[in-house]
């Protein structure tokens, strides 16, 4: 098991779209997520918005089986949430998703 937090940039004047995406997620679409969650070997997950004078900050803190089999199962899921992820990510964070790197991995038996 691994508990991640990764950090993410959003772009400017896209706070309110991230916010909005977020809350979908959690309601209109938490059925697609539990699939998502069940098919990539993720258990949890939480995110918060850091608002910073220099932009604001998405962090999103997971417990998922790994890092590595979670990128893999995202990358060949025929799932359309994971369409819809891609898409708001392009829009509202700075840089390419697909080269997140998790800020802290905590390694769990």
């Amino acid at each position: 098991m691994q508990y991640i937090l990764t950090k993410l940039q959003i772009k400017p004047g896209k706070t309110e779209e991230t916010k909005n995406f977020l809350k979908t997620l959690e309601t209109d679409r938490h059925p697609e997520m539990m699939e998502a969650f069940s098919e990539t070997g993720m258990f949890f997950e939480v995110s918060f918005i850091e608002n910073k004078p220099e932009g604001d900050v998405l962090y999103i803190f997971k417990k998922l089986h790994s890092l590595e089999e979670l990128k893999k199962k995202i990358e060949n899921s025929k799932q359309p949430i994971f369409d819809s992820i891609r898409i708001w990510a392009k829009e509202c964070l700075v840089g390419e998703r697909l080269d997140i790197e998790a800020v802290t991995v905590y390694e769990s038996k």
